[in-house]
Order: structure tokens, then C-alpha cells, then sequence
């Protein structure tokens, strides 16, 4: 199973892009209050079991940590 996380365009474009940065479920995702960032957290991680955070810049859309 995979998680697939879709960025959506909230212009009359609505184009999408689909990001697969890992295997794990994500539980929860958040923007920054700033909102530079979006964060994906998983609760369990696929190398070591600990859960991870992935950074996206939410801009660019291109992954940070």
C-alpha cells in the first residue's frame, strides 16, 4: 500500500500533483503558521519503526527533510 499526497491548485487551473515520498500511512498532515511549509507525519517509520516527518516546501512543492 502506498500513501499519495495531492497538492491542488485553488486557482481556476486546479491542477494537481501527486507526491510519493514514502510507504508508511500517513496520520496527519499540517501547514506551518507561516505557511511555507507542509509537514506529513507518519506514525511509524519504514527503516527504523520511529515515526517520521516529511517537509515540503509549499511553494515549490519539492521536499526539504
Amino acid at each position: 500500500m502506498q500513501n499519495i499526497l495531492i497538492f491542488e491548485e485553488l486557482d481556476a487551473t486546479k491542477s494537481q500533483q501527486l507526491k510519493n515520498e514514502c510507504n508508511d500511512f500517513i496520520y496527519e498532515v499540517k501547514i506551518s503558521p507561516n505557511q511555507d511549509l507542509l509537514l506529513a507525519f507518519t506514525k511509524t517509520g519504514s527503516l527504523d519503526g520511529f515515526p517520521q516527518i516529511i517537509v515540503w516546501d509549499a511553494q515549490t512543492r519539492r521536499k526539504v527533510s
